[in-house]
């Protein structure tokens, strides 16, 4: 969804969906909730999530590409972190060419919550599938969820023993799964 972010412990932030149930009252000024308002989309239980489009699945191998390029910079004399654009930092005039390569910090699904368990399991298994196909971006997970991650990952075993994974080979790229 975006390039940067003003989230300031991250670079970017990924969002395969957009919808959450309150877990707790940590919940009670969700920011994220207002967004998916703006979207159109209800907060709850029982509530649809939202998948994002193909578009916004494909941004994190962009930025992998990008990042295993060396493209991804840090200033030394500023702190900025971004893309390098040009020949000096965005912010202090620094030369690019004195920039250190780092790796971006992804901040995934931050309009939701990825162990939330009414997100189907094949949006879950595909976010699983991009975390994993992007080695050169270090993804920032976040949930009020995390006693549900063994339930979530024996999910990914059907009902006859084989792994869910080889079935969604394609799917975050599947323009009829984004509908």
């Amino acid at each position: 969804m975006a390039e940067i972010t003003g989230v300031p412990w991250a670079d970017m932030t990924f969002n395969g969906w957009i919808g959450c149930t309150w877990k707790s009252p940590a919940c009670d000024f969700c920011y994220a909730e207002g967004y998916g308002h703006r979207f159109g989309v209800a907060w709850g239980a029982g509530q649809p999530r939202r998948r994002t489009s193909a578009d916004s699945w494909r941004k994190p191998l962009a930025w992998n590409k990008a990042a295993a390029l060396g493209r991804f910079k840090q200033c030394p004399g500023c702190g900025w972190r971004g893309f390098a654009r040009g020949t000096i930092c965005p912010h202090c005039d620094t030369f690019v060419s004195v920039m250190d390569s780092v790796r971006p910090r992804v901040f995934g699904d931050s309009l939701g919550d990825w162990l939330d368990d009414e997100v189907p399991i094949e949006w879950f298994v595909a976010l699983l599938r991009i975390i994993w196909g992007t080695p050169n971006l270090d993804w920032l997970m976040v949930s009020k969820r995390i006693g549900k991650w063994t339930r979530r990952m024996a999910a990914l075993v059907d009902q006859d023993g084989r792994r869910r994974l080889a079935h969604t080979q394609e799917f975050y790229l599947d323009e009829d799964a984004a509908k």
